[in-house]
């Protein structure tokens, strides 16, 4: 009788196909990272836009509503994030609709080199804050 000989070991298709489902894993993880740091860096523009509704909302009671007189940085109380800050990711803008029409504004967080924008639009009725882009989907 011969002997049998036993292998051992991958073949090199096995091999291939396990580095396929590996490549396959890290890309969905590595988009899954790049995901969690724009949403880290939206709660920065979030954190800034609730800043800057308070103290416009404090200066639009005090002038019953009219927004109109609170639309620059100095309006508002100061440094509330409306000037870009130091080492800031986005640049803020305050604007009125209408222009500035009675009960009326927006803010709009503009993250720099993309473009992507967070926005609350202050109406008579409601306020609505969304994002387009890489935030598209948040809400304030």
């Amino acid at each position: 009788m011969g002997h049998l000989i036993k292998r051992s070991g991958f073949t090199l298709i096995e091999i291939v196909v396990v580095l396929i489902i590996v490549g396959i894993l890290a890309a969905v993880a590595w988009l899954g990272l790049f995901a969690q740091i724009e949403r880290n860096r939206a709660q920065e523009a979030l954190t800034t836009i609730e800043a800057i509704r308070s103290a416009v909302e404090s200066c639009g009671v005090a002038q019953s509503y009219n927004f109109a007189t609170c639309n620059t940085y100095y309006n508002v109380g100061g440094n509330v994030g409306i000037a870009d800050p130091s080492g800031s990711k986005f640049t803020y803008t305050l604007a009125g609709n209408n222009p500035y029409a009675q009960n009326t504004y927006s803010i709009t967080a503009t993250r720099s080199g993309s473009g992507d924008t967070i926005i609350l639009d202050r109406s008579l009725a409601s306020v609505v804050c969304a994002g387009t882009g890489a935030y598209l989907g948040i809400t304030c």
